[in-house]
């Protein structure tokens, strides 16, 4: 019970992480085509902010799926399990050509069957965008609380994207100051999870974190993002 409430008080905090949020997206836009499927979308955070010809989102939580359409009314969303996914039929109808998925497949035990799935889904030659927790060294109390089975680094990344049949396209890093705000906060102090102080802090640092990323030329960084083509 407690993990469960440490893990919502994570989405809590990472729904008012808005600038953040903005910057994921901004960053990854030029991949995007105009048929969007957003895997693990939870409440909607990112999603609303794809602003493609036609998204979907979709999310295997009952709760989180309530709250997305509550927040995000105009957008239809789905619940489904991409790790157990038997008919795909039913998504590949809508022949998507972009599959997002930000901070998910860490969640999900066999990573494999879920990148197994994305690609059956994705219609022939189109991208997957794919954003993961960087450093397994930094795994600590806030991946424990919530319910991180890994974290990723290039190698295991590259090779879990091309054992699912993609053609990667480029690796890049994300959020370096967030590297040792991350320490910190989940290998020293212990902490389960932030507050709103900290995503307040987030909002007003990010423009620095964005120049700060350019500098390091984007090789180093707490998240990950692989982009791929089928």
């Amino acid at each position: 019970m407690k993990e469960q409430e440490a893990y919502k008080a994570n989405m809590d905090f990472v729904s008012k992480a808005v600038a953040y949020n903005a910057y994921l997206v901004d960053s990854i836009r030029p991949d995007l085509g105009d048929r969007v499927l957003d895997i693990g979308c939870g409440i909607g955070n990112t999603t609303r902010l794809l602003n493609r010809p036609f998204v979907m989102g979709m999310d295997v939580s009952t709760y989180y799926i309530e709250e997305f359409r509550r927040r995000v009314p105009d957008v239809e969303v789905i619940q489904a399990d991409i790790a157990t996914l038997d008919n795909v039929d039913t998504l590949r109808i809508h022949e998507f050509d972009t599959i997002f998925s930000s901070n998910v497949i860490e969640h999900i035990e066999d990573d494999r069957a879920a990148l197994a799935n994305m690609w059956r889904i994705l219609s022939p030659g189109g991208t997957l965008v794919l954003l993961v927790p960087n450093y397994p060294a930094l795994y600590g109390s806030m991946d424990a609380a919530d319910l991180h089975f890994r974290r990723y680094d290039r190698d295991s990344l590259r090779e879990l994207v091309i054992d699912a049949g993609f053609r990667l396209e480029k690796i890049f890093c994300l959020n370096f100051p967030g590297i040792f705000w991350w320490f910190v906060s989940g290998k020293l102090l212990r902490r389960p999870t932030n507050g709103e102080s900290e995503a307040g802090l987030i909002n007003r640092v990010m423009p620095v974190v964005r120049i700060i990323d350019r500098l390091v030329g984007n090789r180093a960084g707490l998240s990950l993002v692989a982009v791929a083509r089928k």
